[in-house]
């Protein structure tokens, strides 16, 4: 197609063409927060699931050591402050961990001061370079008949599941992606 392919599509250069892995495990299994963090966690005795809460903000010291979250929940109850005995450890993902640490006073200073916030530090990237994932799709029909075809491996199970253990992902000895819809430009 005359696109240069990029070994990496998250690598800063997402353009051309890539792959966009799919499945990142030798079962070609996603992972979603159930299955990749809490299953093997959840006979830990010091895990404790919290649902209907979100986290407010990060509770620091004088030192600014976080010590702690504050949780509202959601049926408008109080919100509270769970300690942490050791750590405080933010995995709110792309959207919310900014958007919490700009609520506990991390961020651009001027963006604090409007809205309020008291700064603890002024870290002016915290919510800073959001890119978004464009996509777009082709279709395209074929004057003679390919077997399998994409439609008969996504419409017939018993088709996709005749080739898929042939295919060439199914060879590849390295992480890799889903190949049937896996691919950008």
């Amino acid at each position: 197609m005359g696109l240069p392919i990029q070994k990496e599509g998250a690598g800063g250069k997402a353009y051309g063409a890539f792959w966009v892995p799919t499945a990142n495990n030798q079962t070609y299994q996603r992972s979603y927060s159930v299955n990749g963090y809490y299953d093997p966690s959840s006979s830990r005795r010091n895990l404790q699931l919290i649902v209907r809460h979100r986290v407010n903000e990060v509770v620091f010291d004088r030192q600014k050591r976080a010590t702690g979250v504050r949780v509202q929940p959601l049926d408008g109850s109080p919100a509270f402050v769970v300690n942490a005995a050791k750590e405080v450890i933010l995995t709110a993902g792309w959207l919310h961990t900014p958007q919490i640490l700009q609520r506990s006073g991390i961020g651009p200073k001027a963006l604090l001061k409007e809205a309020g916030i008291p700064l603890l530090v002024d870290l002016p990237g915290v919510g800073s370079n959001l890119q978004d994932h464009p996509a777009g799709s082709a279709v395209f029909q074929c004057g003679f008949l390919t077997y399998p075809s994409g439609h008969c491996l996504f419409m017939d199970p018993q088709t996709a599941m005749m080739s898929f253990p042939t295919s060439r992902l199914c060879r590849q000895t390295r992480p890799s992606s889903n190949g049937l819809t896996s691919s950008g430009s």
